[in-house]
């Protein structure tokens, strides 16, 4: 069994896979959450939840953080190498989220 702590990333690297990312998805669990290699934008366009983005540079630092992005927005961050999303208050409810996260991508890279 994981500990509650430890994030759970799915890697979309095909093209389906991106293109669909949550769009079909009723919610996002606490510990899971998608990560988008070689990407500097995302949408949630066809979403029905807000979410929490990072946008990571290439040394899997984040560059740029989102809280609860609502359905329906666009966005993308130049300086990023690849992009998470997780469930909306993530962030904010892990202090530690960036070595999480690092630690998560780490282990599908």
């Amino acid at each position: 069994m994981l500990d509650a702590k430890v994030l759970q990333l799915h890697p979309a690297r095909g093209f389906l896979e991106r293109l669909k990312g949550l769009a079909f998805s009723r919610r996002l669990e606490g510990n899971r959450g998608l990560w988008f290699p070689d990407c500097r934008s995302v949408h949630t366009l066809t979403m029905t939840f807000p979410i929490d983005i990072v946008f990571l540079g290439a040394s899997l630092v984040p560059v740029r953080t989102e809280h609860a992005v609502p359905p329906g927005r666009i966005l993308w961050c130049p300086a990023a190498a690849s992009i998470v999303e997780l469930q909306a208050g993530y962030i904010r409810g892990n202090p530690g989220y960036a070595d999480l996260i690092r630690a998560a991508v780490d282990r599908i890279q």
